[in-house]
C-alpha cells in the first residue's frame, strides 16, 4: 500500500543480519524518510500495558536517526502502525510524548499513529485495482493456496497468475496509469498466494516468487510501454529487497545447520547433491550481490566460510545445473584470498560433450527445461511406475543448450589448446537455444512465441572467428531493465535455466568473470 501511494520502500525487517532498528523504512513522495513500528492487535485494542512494552522501541523510533545508507540528513517521520484500535488513555499518553518531543525539536507530531481503520481506508483508496480479479486470476490464487508450502514453487501457476494480472497473453494492452496500479496489486496477490510457503519458511520458494514478480513486472512494462513510472520502479526496488531478505533467511538457516538433509537420509540421498549445488550457487550469488552493491554484512563471513567446501560433479545432474555451477565459479572469486581455477570450466564443458555424445556409456544430461525432481523421477521411473516418465519421448542425446556458452567463456580466457582438443566432439553436437519473439517474453517462465535455433559447427574452425563471437556481449533478447541488474538476471537464469542462452552467458561472464584471478592456483574444486 505504501508503494501504491508513491513511497519507495527501502527495508522491511525480517529480524535477521540486515536489521536497521525499524520494522519498515520508506521514502515518501516528497523525499522525507519514514520509519514504521508495527504492533499486531488484530480485532483488539492497544492498551496502556501493551504500549509500555514497546515504549523503549518508540523512543528509539523517534529520536534515533535511520542508519540506512544514502538517506538525506533530515528529521524522519515516525509511525506506530497497529491492525487494531488504540485505547483513549494511550492516545493521551502519545499526545503527551509528542509535546515533549516537540519541545526537544522533533517536530509538531513526532509520532503518528495508524490504526486499523486507517489501514482499511488506505486499501480502499487504491480502488478496484488492488484486487484485479478475473475468474482465472482468482483460480490462480486458490490454486497456489492449495499447496502445503513445503514443496517446490509451482512456477506454471505463478506464470498463470501474473500473466493474467498483467495481460501478458494475447494482444490486449493496458493503459500506463492502470498498469502502475496493477504492480502493487500483483505484489499483494502474489504475497497472499505464497502465504503457505512463507509460513513453512520455504525461503527458496519465496525468493523465486519475488524474482518472477520482478521479471514479469519488467515484461509488463516493456510490453505495454509504461516507460519510467515511479510507482512501478519503486515496486521493483521493494521486490528486490524482498528477494534479498529471503536469501538472507535461507543462508542464515544453512549456516546454522550441520547438513542439508531433509527428512530421512536414505530417501533424501538422491536430492542432497542437487540441493547442495543449488544452495552453494545461492551462497555465491549472495557474495556477488554484496560486492555489486558494495555492502558488507555479519552473515557474509559465515557464508564465505560455508563456501570453502568442495564443488563436486553432483552439480551436473542436468543442463539446468550449469547456471548454478557458473555462479559458484564467479562467486568464489569474491572469497578472501579466493581464486578460481578457470580450467575447471574445461572439466564442465568436457563433461557436457562426453555425456551428450554418450561417450564410454555416459548418460546424456537432461535439457534445462527439466528440474532436479523431474530428473530423479526419470532416473527412477522403473521404481515409480505410477508417476510416469517426465522425459518420455524426449531424447537429449547429441543436443546441448549449454556447450556453446561454456565454449565462449573458455575462448575469452584464451584456453586455445583445450578448445582445439575438445573441438572434434564439440562440433558433433547440435547447439540449441530458444529465443522468444519479443524481448519482454524472455522474462516469462514460458513463451509460446519464438524460434528454436539449432547450430551445427564445421569440423574446422577459425580461432579469430570464435574470439569475435565470444566478445559479443549484446543481449537483444533481454529487456534493458533486466540486463541492467546482472544480479537479478543471474538469479533468474538459476531459477529458469532455459533462459541461459549463449548470449546471456557471455554477458554475465563479462560482468562477473572479470577481473580474472589466475594466480596461485588452489587445489581443484571440481571432482568427479
Amino acid at each position: 500500500m505504501l508503494v501504491s501511494e508513491g513511497h519507495r520502500v527501502l527495508h522491511s525487517t525480517r529480524h535477521g543480519p540486515l536489521e536497521f532498528g525499524k520494522d519498515v523504512i520508506s521514502v515518501a513522495p516528497d523525499g522525507i524518510p519514514c520509519a514504521y513500528q508495527l504492533k499486531g492487535n488484530p480485532g483488539g485494542r492497544l492498551n496502556r500495558t501493551q504500549f509500555r512494552e514497546i515504549l523503549e522501541q518508540l523512543q528509539e523510533l523517534v529520536t534515533t536517526a535511520i542508519p540506512y545508507p544514502g538517506l538525506p540528513a533530515v528529521q524522519h517521520r515516525s509511525y506506530l502502525v497497529t491492525n487494531g484500535m488504540v485505547e483513549e488513555d494511550v492516545i493521551l499518553l502519545i499526545a503527551q510524548m509528542n509535546e515533549t518531543w516537540r519541545r526537544n525539536g522533533y517536530g509538531d507530531e513526532a509520532l503518528k499513529v495508524v490504526t486499523r481503520g486507517e489501514l482499511i481506508a488506505m486499501a480502499c483508496g487504491t480502488g478496484t485495482s488492488l484486487w484485479p480479479f478475473s475468474v482465472s486470476g482468482l483460480e490462480g490464487v486458490v490454486a497456489m493456496l492449495g499447496h502445503r508450502g513445503d514443496d517446490i514453487l509451482p512456477m506454471p501457476k505463478v506464470h498463470a497468475l501474473l500473466a493474467d494480472i498483467y495481460g501478458l497473453e494475447g494482444d490486449a494492452t493496458i493503459p500506463p496509469v492502470e498498469l502502475t496500479r496493477l504492480v502493487s496489486s500483483a505484489a499483494m496477490l502474489l504475497s497472499i498466494s505464497m502465504r503457505n510457503f512463507a509460513s513453512r519458511q520455504n525461503h527458496f520458494a519465496v525468493l523465486s516468487g519475488w524474482t518472477l514478480y520482478i521479471t514479469y513486472t519488467v515484461a509488463a512494462i516493456e510490453k505495454h510501454g509504461v516507460g519510467s513510472a515511479t510507482r512501478a520502479e519503486n515496486a521493483l526496488a521493494a521486490a528486490r529487497k524482498s528477494v534479498l531478505a529471503s536469501l538472507v533467511d535461507l543462508l542464515s538457516e544453512v549456516c546454522s545447520r550441520d547438513d542439508l538433509v531433509e527428512g530421512d537420509l536414505w530417501t533424501d540421498s538422491e536430492f542432497i547433491g542437487p540441493r547442495t549445488a543449488l544452495v552453494t550457487s545461492l551462497a555465491a550469488l549472495y557474495c556477488l550481490w554484496l560486492r555489486e552493491d558494495d555492502v558488507r554484512s555479519a552473515l557474509l563471513t559465515d557464508v564465505e566460510q560455508w563456501m570453502t567446501g568442495e564443488i563436486t560433479a553432483s552439480g551436473l545432474w542436468g543442463e539446468a545445473g550449469i547456471p548454478q555451477l557458473l555462479t559458484q565459479f564467479w562467486g568464489i572469486v569474491t572469497l578472501p584470498h579466493g581464486s578460481i581455477r578457470y580450467d575447471l570450466l574445461e572439466a564442465v564443458l568436457e563433461h557436457v560433450v562426453r555425456a551428450q555424445l554418450g561417450m564410454e556409456g555416459a548418460t546424456p544430461l537432461t535439457p534445462p527445461y527439466y528440474g532436479a525432481d523431474e530428473v530423479i523421477r526419470h532416473t527412477n521411473v522403473a521404481y515409480l511406475p505410477g508417476l510416469g516418465d517426465p522425459l518420455e519421448g524426449d531424447d537429449p542425446g547429441k543436443h546441448s543448450f549449454s556447450a556453446m556458452g561454456l565454449m565462449h567463456l573458455l575462448v575469452r580466457l584464451d584456453r586455445k589448446a583445450f578448445c582445439k582438443e575438445i573441438w572434434p566432439g564439440f562440433t558433433r553436437l547440435i547447439h540449441r537455444s530458444f529465443v522468444p519473439r519479443h524481448p519482454w517474453q524472455f522474462c516469462l517462465v514460458r513463451s509460446e512465441e519464438g524460434r528454436d535455433d539449432e547450430i551445427i559447427l564445421p569440423p574446422r574452425g577459425d580461432w579469430a572467428d570464435m574470439q569475435a563471437a565470444a566478445e559479443d556481449f549484446a543481449t537483444p533478447e533481454v529487456p534493458e531493465r533486466l540486463r541492467s541488474d546482472p544480479v537479478m538476471l543471474l538469479l533468474f537464469v538459476i531459477i529458469c535455466p532455459h533462459r541461459a542462452t549463449p548470449a546471456v552467458v557471455r554477458y554475465l561472464g563479462s560482468h562477473f568473470g572479470d577481473p580474472l584471478d589466475m594466480a596461485d592456483p588452489r587445489p581443484a574444486l571440481f571432482s568427479g
